[in-house]
């Protein structure tokens, strides 16, 4: 798979797990990876949708398998890589982090530590830039040190 391809898959990735943690759902974890394909078909509909902000949202059938298996190596993983995070951050927990942080650490540490095809260093820039695109100004040096230490 192409790099380009990887890095729009890890971007549907991140803006479908953003949207799960955003909304209050009455469903547990384990209800969204067992009904994960009905969530994913709902989300497309509105990711696609053009919009000032989202203009280059498009996915075809190899993006969509890999955001796949990193939103639910994720989801499957989370309390796994929490375990791995949180002793490497100086204050709190993941829990209190910022959304796009906590998201881009998920995602980076879940390829870091899961996805041996995926070079560390691509992983961790790949993280970065999550959090450059929807972070504040400082979110990338957060992401950077973390996973430069779990790495």
């Amino acid at each position: 798979m192409k790099t380009i391809k990887k890095t729009q898959a890890r971007n549907y990735a991140f803006k479908f797990l953003f949207q799960l943690q955003m909304k209050e759902l009455s469903s547990t974890k384990e209800d969204i990876l067992s009904d994960l394909e009905s969530h994913l078909e709902d989300f497309d509909t509105t990711y696609v949708e053009p919009d000032s902000e989202h203009l280059n949202n498009q996915f075809d059938n190899e993006i969509k398998s890999f955001a796949t298996g990193l939103i639910r190596g994720v989801l499957t993983q989370e309390s796994e890589l929490a375990k791995n995070i949180e002793p490497l951050l100086n204050k709190g927990t993941l829990s209190k982090m910022t959304p796009v942080n906590r998201l881009s650490l998920l995602i980076g540490s879940y390829e870091v530590l899961f996805c041996s095809d995926v070079p560390t260093k691509v992983a961790i820039n790949e993280a970065i830039n999550l959090a450059k695109e929807y972070g504040t100004k400082d979110s990338h040096s957060l992401i950077n040190g973390v996973l430069d230490k779990l790495s």
